[in-house]
Protein backbone atom coordinates (compact mmCIF):
# COMPACT_ATOMS: atom_id res chain seq x y z
CA UNK A 1 0.00 0.00 0.00
CA UNK A 2 2.83 2.35 0.88
CA UNK A 3 4.28 1.64 -2.19
CA UNK A 4 1.47 2.52 -4.26
CA UNK A 5 0.46 5.31 -2.78
CA UNK A 6 4.39 6.54 -3.25
CA UNK A 7 3.86 6.11 -6.96
CA UNK A 8 0.37 8.08 -7.32
CA UNK A 9 2.71 10.89 -5.87
CA UNK A 10 5.30 10.62 -8.00
CA UNK A 11 5.27 8.02 -10.90
CA UNK A 12 8.95 5.78 -11.17
CA UNK A 13 10.69 8.04 -13.05
CA UNK A 14 10.58 10.95 -11.06
CA UNK A 15 11.76 8.60 -8.19
CA UNK A 16 14.57 7.78 -10.53
CA UNK A 17 15.35 11.90 -11.32
CA UNK A 18 15.34 12.17 -7.62
CA UNK A 19 18.03 9.23 -6.70
CA UNK A 20 19.97 10.69 -9.34
CA UNK A 21 20.23 14.31 -8.33
CA UNK A 22 21.38 12.89 -4.69
CA UNK A 23 23.83 10.89 -6.34
CA UNK A 24 24.90 13.96 -8.21
CA UNK A 25 25.65 16.12 -5.03
CA UNK A 26 28.58 13.74 -4.16
CA UNK A 27 30.37 15.51 -7.29
CA UNK A 28 31.09 18.89 -6.74
CA UNK A 29 31.53 20.02 -10.56
CA UNK A 30 27.61 18.57 -10.95
CA UNK A 31 26.07 20.46 -7.52
CA UNK A 32 24.16 23.59 -9.72
CA UNK A 33 22.76 20.80 -12.13
CA UNK A 34 21.43 18.70 -9.20
CA UNK A 35 20.00 21.49 -7.13
CA UNK A 36 18.11 22.10 -10.44
CA UNK A 37 16.65 19.08 -10.73
CA UNK A 38 16.18 18.83 -7.17
CA UNK A 39 13.96 22.18 -7.23
CA UNK A 40 12.12 21.25 -10.16
CA UNK A 41 11.20 17.58 -8.53
CA UNK A 42 10.13 19.75 -5.02
CA UNK A 43 7.93 21.99 -7.57
CA UNK A 44 6.18 19.03 -8.70
CA UNK A 45 6.15 17.39 -5.13
CA UNK A 46 4.35 20.86 -3.90
CA UNK A 47 2.16 20.53 -7.29
CA UNK A 48 0.39 17.76 -5.93
CA UNK A 49 0.25 19.18 -2.31
CA UNK A 50 -1.64 22.11 -3.92
CA UNK A 51 -4.04 20.20 -5.28
CA UNK A 52 -5.00 19.01 -1.57
CA UNK A 53 -4.81 22.38 -0.10
CA UNK A 54 -7.16 23.24 -3.02
CA UNK A 55 -9.91 20.87 -2.79
CA UNK A 56 -9.47 21.76 1.03
CA UNK A 57 -10.62 24.77 0.73
CA UNK A 58 -13.45 23.94 -1.67
CA UNK A 59 -14.66 21.61 1.59
CA UNK A 60 -14.00 24.42 4.24
CA UNK A 61 -15.56 26.72 2.49
CA UNK A 62 -18.74 25.26 1.73
CA UNK A 63 -18.80 24.20 5.36
CA UNK A 64 -18.56 28.06 6.50
CA UNK A 65 -21.48 29.24 4.49
CA UNK A 66 -23.50 26.30 5.59
CA UNK A 67 -22.99 23.29 3.15
CA UNK A 68 -22.08 19.60 4.25
CA UNK A 69 -18.57 18.35 2.76
CA UNK A 70 -19.04 15.27 1.65
CA UNK A 71 -16.20 13.59 -0.53
CA UNK A 72 -12.46 14.69 -1.91
CA UNK A 73 -11.45 12.81 -4.78
CA UNK A 74 -7.64 13.39 -5.39
CA UNK A 75 -6.01 12.28 -8.93
CA UNK A 76 -7.52 10.05 -11.41
CA UNK A 77 -6.60 6.54 -12.75
CA UNK A 78 -6.87 3.29 -10.53
CA UNK A 79 -8.41 3.69 -7.17
CA UNK A 80 -5.35 3.36 -4.34
CA UNK A 81 -7.28 3.64 -1.06
CA UNK A 82 -10.29 5.58 0.12
CA UNK A 83 -10.87 6.31 3.56
CA UNK A 84 -13.45 8.64 5.52
CA UNK A 85 -12.85 11.75 8.40
CA UNK A 86 -15.48 13.37 10.37
CA UNK A 87 -17.57 11.67 7.67
CA UNK A 88 -16.14 12.82 4.88
CA UNK A 89 -14.89 10.71 2.21
CA UNK A 90 -11.56 10.57 1.03
CA UNK A 91 -10.33 8.24 -1.88
CA UNK A 92 -6.65 8.73 -3.54
CA UNK A 93 -6.41 7.30 -7.47
CA UNK A 94 -3.06 6.56 -8.77
CA UNK A 95 -2.19 9.10 -10.53
CA UNK A 96 -2.22 12.44 -8.17
CA UNK A 97 -3.14 14.92 -11.15
CA UNK A 98 -6.27 16.73 -10.61
CA UNK A 99 -9.52 16.62 -7.69
CA UNK A 100 -12.76 17.17 -6.82
CA UNK A 101 -14.37 18.16 -3.95
CA UNK A 102 -18.32 17.76 -3.34
CA UNK A 103 -20.07 19.53 -0.65
CA UNK A 104 -23.97 19.32 -0.30
CA UNK A 105 -26.54 22.33 0.35
CA UNK A 106 -29.66 21.45 2.02
CA UNK A 107 -30.66 25.19 1.97
CA UNK A 108 -31.34 27.05 -1.35
CA UNK A 109 -31.43 30.74 0.26
CA UNK A 110 -28.60 32.66 -0.87
CA UNK A 111 -27.28 29.32 -2.97
CA UNK A 112 -25.85 31.35 -5.91
CA UNK A 113 -23.39 33.23 -3.37
CA UNK A 114 -23.14 30.04 -0.98
CA UNK A 115 -21.46 27.88 -4.73
CA UNK A 116 -19.76 31.30 -5.64
CA UNK A 117 -17.90 30.80 -2.36
CA UNK A 118 -17.56 27.07 -2.37
CA UNK A 119 -16.00 27.55 -5.70
CA UNK A 120 -13.65 30.13 -4.49
CA UNK A 121 -12.38 28.52 -1.18
CA UNK A 122 -10.01 26.30 -3.54
CA UNK A 123 -8.15 28.86 -5.60
CA UNK A 124 -8.11 30.65 -1.95
CA UNK A 125 -6.47 28.03 -0.14
CA UNK A 126 -3.67 27.82 -2.84
CA UNK A 127 -2.93 31.76 -2.98
CA UNK A 128 -3.45 32.45 0.60
CA UNK A 129 -0.86 29.93 1.71
CA UNK A 130 1.62 31.03 -0.94
CA UNK A 131 0.90 34.67 0.53
CA UNK A 132 1.68 33.58 3.63
CA UNK A 133 5.16 31.40 2.66
CA UNK A 134 6.31 34.68 0.39
CA UNK A 135 6.30 36.82 4.21
CA UNK A 136 8.04 34.28 5.98
CA UNK A 137 10.32 32.95 3.87
CA UNK A 138 10.43 34.97 0.87
CA UNK A 139 10.96 34.50 -2.71
CA UNK A 140 14.26 33.66 -5.06
CA UNK A 141 13.16 34.78 -8.39
CA UNK A 142 16.25 32.79 -9.57
CA UNK A 143 15.48 29.50 -7.17
CA UNK A 144 15.64 27.00 -10.38
CA UNK A 145 19.00 28.18 -11.62
CA UNK A 146 20.25 25.73 -8.91
CA UNK A 147 22.90 28.37 -7.87
CA UNK A 148 21.04 28.59 -4.67
CA UNK A 149 20.97 25.51 -3.47
CA UNK A 150 17.61 23.94 -2.16
CA UNK A 151 14.86 26.49 -2.34
CA UNK A 152 11.64 24.87 -0.79
CA UNK A 153 9.53 27.98 -0.03
CA UNK A 154 9.85 29.42 -3.68
CA UNK A 155 8.77 26.14 -5.47
CA UNK A 156 6.15 25.85 -3.16
CA UNK A 157 5.07 29.77 -3.72
CA UNK A 158 5.23 28.72 -7.26
CA UNK A 159 3.39 25.57 -7.65
CA UNK A 160 0.51 27.31 -5.50
CA UNK A 161 0.61 30.16 -7.38
CA UNK A 162 -0.38 28.14 -10.83
CA UNK A 163 -3.07 26.03 -8.80
CA UNK A 164 -4.56 28.79 -7.87
CA UNK A 165 -4.21 31.34 -10.88
CA UNK A 166 -5.15 28.03 -13.95
CA UNK A 167 -8.33 26.94 -11.58
CA UNK A 168 -9.27 30.35 -12.44
CA UNK A 169 -9.08 30.37 -15.88
CA UNK A 170 -12.78 29.22 -17.89
CA UNK A 171 -11.76 26.42 -19.65
CA UNK A 172 -14.02 22.39 -19.04
CA UNK A 173 -12.07 19.38 -18.21
CA UNK A 174 -12.38 15.56 -18.12
CA UNK A 175 -13.64 14.44 -14.83
CA UNK A 176 -14.38 10.31 -16.00
CA UNK A 177 -15.64 11.09 -19.37
CA UNK A 178 -17.69 13.80 -18.71
CA UNK A 179 -16.87 17.62 -19.37
CA UNK A 180 -17.11 19.68 -16.16
CA UNK A 181 -16.68 22.96 -16.06
CA UNK A 182 -12.95 24.85 -13.92
CA UNK A 183 -13.57 26.69 -10.78
CA UNK A 184 -13.05 30.27 -13.31
CA UNK A 185 -16.08 29.10 -15.50
CA UNK A 186 -18.07 27.69 -12.51
CA UNK A 187 -18.30 31.28 -11.64
CA UNK A 188 -18.61 32.91 -14.75
CA UNK A 189 -21.89 30.47 -14.97
CA UNK A 190 -23.18 31.14 -11.95
CA UNK A 191 -25.09 34.39 -12.55
CA UNK A 192 -26.48 32.98 -15.26
CA UNK A 193 -28.24 30.04 -13.82
CA UNK A 194 -31.78 29.96 -13.46
CA UNK A 195 -33.32 30.05 -10.02
CA UNK A 196 -35.55 26.82 -11.17
CA UNK A 197 -32.40 24.96 -12.16
CA UNK A 198 -30.80 25.42 -9.24
CA UNK A 199 -33.52 23.25 -6.97
CA UNK A 200 -31.69 20.34 -8.58
CA UNK A 201 -29.39 20.87 -5.21
CA UNK A 202 -32.20 20.58 -3.08
CA UNK A 203 -31.56 16.12 -3.46
CA UNK A 204 -27.97 16.02 -3.77
CA UNK A 205 -27.91 14.60 -0.41
CA UNK A 206 -30.49 11.71 -2.19
CA UNK A 207 -27.87 11.71 -5.11
CA UNK A 208 -24.66 11.16 -3.21
CA UNK A 209 -26.25 8.57 -1.28
CA UNK A 210 -26.67 6.79 -4.53
CA UNK A 211 -23.35 7.29 -5.78
CA UNK A 212 -22.47 5.48 -2.30
CA UNK A 213 -24.67 2.81 -3.01
CA UNK A 214 -23.73 2.19 -6.25
CA UNK A 215 -19.40 2.09 -5.11
CA UNK A 216 -21.14 -0.37 -2.53
CA UNK A 217 -22.68 -2.61 -5.44
CA UNK A 218 -25.91 -2.17 -3.83
CA UNK A 219 -27.40 -1.55 -6.66
CA UNK A 220 -31.17 -2.49 -5.85
CA UNK A 221 -31.10 0.16 -3.23
CA UNK A 222 -29.07 2.96 -6.01
CA UNK A 223 -32.16 2.25 -8.02
CA UNK A 224 -34.71 3.28 -5.67
CA UNK A 225 -32.61 6.69 -5.06
CA UNK A 226 -32.84 7.38 -9.18
CA UNK A 227 -36.12 6.21 -9.72
CA UNK A 228 -37.57 9.06 -7.54
CA UNK A 229 -35.75 12.02 -10.29
CA UNK A 230 -36.11 10.15 -13.68
CA UNK A 231 -38.85 12.17 -14.89
CA UNK A 232 -38.01 15.63 -13.15
CA UNK A 233 -36.60 18.09 -15.72
CA UNK A 234 -33.20 19.54 -13.92
CA UNK A 235 -32.74 15.66 -12.60
CA UNK A 236 -33.72 13.17 -15.71
CA UNK A 237 -31.35 12.88 -17.68
CA UNK A 238 -28.32 11.75 -14.87
CA UNK A 239 -30.68 9.73 -13.20
CA UNK A 240 -31.29 7.72 -16.47
CA UNK A 241 -27.77 7.62 -16.93
CA UNK A 242 -27.57 6.56 -13.27
CA UNK A 243 -30.43 3.76 -13.61
CA UNK A 244 -29.02 2.40 -16.85
CA UNK A 245 -25.20 1.90 -15.09
CA UNK A 246 -27.37 0.22 -12.30
CA UNK A 247 -29.31 -2.64 -14.20
CA UNK A 248 -26.11 -3.12 -16.34
CA UNK A 249 -24.30 -3.91 -13.36
CA UNK A 250 -27.39 -6.28 -12.53
CA UNK A 251 -27.22 -7.93 -15.49
CA UNK A 252 -30.10 -6.59 -16.49
CA UNK A 253 -29.09 -5.93 -19.79
CA UNK A 254 -32.10 -4.78 -22.03
CA UNK A 255 -33.43 -2.44 -19.35
CA UNK A 256 -30.49 -0.73 -19.37
CA UNK A 257 -30.64 -0.65 -23.28
CA UNK A 258 -33.82 0.96 -23.20
CA UNK A 259 -32.60 3.38 -20.93
CA UNK A 260 -30.00 5.04 -22.94
CA UNK A 261 -32.15 4.55 -25.74
CA UNK A 262 -33.62 7.14 -23.76
CA UNK A 263 -31.23 9.08 -22.60
CA UNK A 264 -29.92 9.58 -26.44
CA UNK A 265 -33.62 11.10 -27.40
CA UNK A 266 -32.91 13.62 -24.29
CA UNK A 267 -29.45 14.65 -25.41
CA UNK A 268 -30.68 15.13 -29.15
CA UNK A 269 -32.89 18.38 -27.17
CA UNK A 270 -29.24 19.73 -25.99
CA UNK A 271 -26.94 18.93 -28.61
CA UNK A 272 -23.87 20.27 -26.63
CA UNK A 273 -24.18 18.47 -23.68
CA UNK A 274 -21.08 16.76 -21.78
CA UNK A 275 -23.32 13.32 -21.62
CA UNK A 276 -22.97 12.62 -25.27
CA UNK A 277 -19.98 10.54 -25.15
CA UNK A 278 -20.67 8.98 -22.04
CA UNK A 279 -24.23 8.00 -23.15
CA UNK A 280 -22.37 6.36 -26.07
CA UNK A 281 -19.50 4.33 -24.38
CA UNK A 282 -21.84 2.87 -22.56
CA UNK A 283 -24.22 1.89 -25.60
CA UNK A 284 -21.15 0.64 -27.10
CA UNK A 285 -20.67 -1.76 -23.91
CA UNK A 286 -23.98 -2.76 -23.80
CA UNK A 287 -24.04 -3.42 -27.79
CA UNK A 288 -20.77 -6.11 -27.15
CA UNK A 289 -22.71 -8.14 -24.64
CA UNK A 290 -25.39 -8.50 -27.23
CA UNK A 291 -23.03 -9.18 -29.51
CA UNK A 292 -24.16 -6.47 -31.81
CA UNK A 293 -20.76 -5.57 -33.05
CA UNK A 294 -21.96 -3.17 -36.36
CA UNK A 295 -23.46 -0.35 -33.11
CA UNK A 296 -20.86 -1.18 -30.96
CA UNK A 297 -18.36 0.44 -33.34
CA UNK A 298 -20.84 3.02 -33.96
CA UNK A 299 -21.00 3.99 -30.39
CA UNK A 300 -17.75 3.83 -29.84
CA UNK A 301 -16.51 5.83 -32.16
CA UNK A 302 -18.88 8.44 -31.55
CA UNK A 303 -17.17 8.52 -27.79
CA UNK A 304 -13.44 8.16 -28.70
CA UNK A 305 -13.90 11.02 -31.07
CA UNK A 306 -15.54 13.09 -28.87
CA UNK A 307 -13.33 12.16 -25.73
CA UNK A 308 -10.24 10.28 -27.11
CA UNK A 309 -8.42 10.68 -23.34
CA UNK A 310 -11.04 8.89 -21.32
CA UNK A 311 -9.48 5.39 -20.50
CA UNK A 312 -12.91 3.66 -20.24
CA UNK A 313 -13.99 4.99 -23.78
CA UNK A 314 -10.26 3.73 -24.99
CA UNK A 315 -11.51 0.39 -23.89
CA UNK A 316 -14.56 -0.04 -25.31
CA UNK A 317 -13.32 1.38 -28.26
CA UNK A 318 -10.01 -0.91 -28.16
CA UNK A 319 -12.86 -4.00 -27.45
CA UNK A 320 -14.52 -3.18 -30.19
CA UNK A 321 -11.73 -2.95 -32.52
CA UNK A 322 -10.43 -6.67 -31.59
CA UNK A 323 -14.08 -7.94 -32.21
CA UNK A 324 -13.98 -6.81 -35.59
CA UNK A 325 -10.64 -7.67 -36.02
CA UNK A 326 -8.32 -4.81 -36.43
CA UNK A 327 -6.32 -6.72 -33.65
CA UNK A 328 -2.83 -4.54 -33.65
CA UNK A 329 -5.33 -1.41 -33.48
CA UNK A 330 -7.26 -3.04 -30.54
CA UNK A 331 -4.37 -4.30 -28.66
CA UNK A 332 -2.30 -1.14 -28.92
CA UNK A 333 -5.48 0.84 -27.11
CA UNK A 334 -5.88 -1.83 -24.83
CA UNK A 335 -2.41 -2.71 -23.39
CA UNK A 336 -1.69 0.89 -21.85
CA UNK A 337 -4.58 1.06 -19.35
CA UNK A 338 -4.15 -2.12 -17.89
CA UNK A 339 -2.38 -2.25 -14.54
CA UNK A 340 -2.01 -5.48 -13.36
CA UNK A 341 -1.37 -4.37 -9.56
CA UNK A 342 -5.37 -2.91 -9.27
CA UNK A 343 -7.57 -5.63 -10.40
CA UNK A 344 -10.70 -2.94 -11.35
CA UNK A 345 -13.13 -3.02 -13.83
CA UNK A 346 -11.03 -1.08 -16.09
CA UNK A 347 -8.20 -3.15 -15.69
CA UNK A 348 -10.10 -6.58 -16.08
CA UNK A 349 -12.21 -5.52 -19.18
CA UNK A 350 -9.70 -4.50 -21.18
CA UNK A 351 -7.48 -7.55 -20.43
CA UNK A 352 -10.40 -9.75 -21.42
CA UNK A 353 -9.91 -8.63 -24.66
CA UNK A 354 -6.17 -8.61 -24.75
CA UNK A 355 -6.57 -12.15 -23.61
CA UNK A 356 -9.17 -12.54 -26.82
CA UNK A 357 -6.98 -10.57 -28.92
CA UNK A 358 -3.60 -12.20 -28.56
CA UNK A 359 -5.37 -15.37 -29.14
CA UNK A 360 -6.75 -14.86 -32.57
CA UNK A 361 -2.84 -13.33 -32.98
CA UNK A 362 -1.76 -16.87 -32.09
CA UNK A 363 0.37 -14.96 -29.49
CA UNK A 364 -0.47 -18.27 -26.91
CA UNK A 365 2.12 -16.51 -24.08
CA UNK A 366 0.58 -13.39 -23.98
CA UNK A 367 -2.90 -14.52 -24.30
CA UNK A 368 -2.18 -16.85 -21.12
CA UNK A 369 -1.32 -14.02 -19.01
CA UNK A 370 -4.13 -11.54 -19.38
CA UNK A 371 -6.50 -14.57 -19.04
CA UNK A 372 -4.58 -15.94 -15.81
CA UNK A 373 -4.99 -12.32 -14.41
CA UNK A 374 -9.05 -12.04 -15.35
CA UNK A 375 -9.55 -15.75 -14.12
CA UNK A 376 -7.27 -14.83 -10.88
CA UNK A 377 -9.74 -12.07 -10.04
CA UNK A 378 -13.31 -13.45 -11.44
CA UNK A 379 -15.27 -12.85 -7.79
CA UNK A 380 -14.51 -9.10 -9.02
CA UNK A 381 -16.55 -8.58 -11.63
CA UNK A 382 -20.12 -7.47 -11.60
CA UNK A 383 -22.51 -9.52 -14.28
CA UNK A 384 -21.98 -7.29 -17.21
CA UNK A 385 -18.24 -8.19 -17.28
CA UNK A 386 -18.89 -11.41 -16.66
CA UNK A 387 -21.43 -11.94 -19.48
CA UNK A 388 -18.46 -10.22 -21.55
CA UNK A 389 -16.11 -12.95 -20.15
CA UNK A 390 -18.50 -15.53 -20.81
CA UNK A 391 -18.49 -14.69 -24.56
CA UNK A 392 -14.87 -14.94 -24.95
CA UNK A 393 -14.72 -17.89 -23.00
CA UNK A 394 -17.15 -19.73 -25.67
CA UNK A 395 -14.51 -18.76 -28.40
CA UNK A 396 -11.38 -20.02 -26.84
CA UNK A 397 -13.58 -23.63 -26.44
Amino acid sequence: MIKKIALSIFPIIYWIVFCLAIILLAFEDYIVLAYLILNFIALLFFIRLGVVLHEAGHLFFAKIVGGTPKRMILGSGHEVVRFEVYNIKFILNSSLKGGFATSNFSNLKYLKWKKAVNILGGPFANLFVATLCYYWFGFNRFAFSGEFGLELSSSFIVANTLIGLFSLLPYKVNYYGIKVPTDGLNLLQMPFKKDENLEQYINEDDFFQGYEYFESKEYDKAIVVFNKYKELENTRLVSKINLSTMFLKKGEIEKSFDLLQDCLKLLEEDKKNSYKAFVNNNIAWVCLIRKDYKNAVKHSKIAITINNKEPNFIGTRGSTLIEIGSLNLGINLLRPIVNMDYPDSQSLCASMYLSYGYFLDNNIKKHRKYLKFVMDNKSKLDLDEAQILKNILERFE
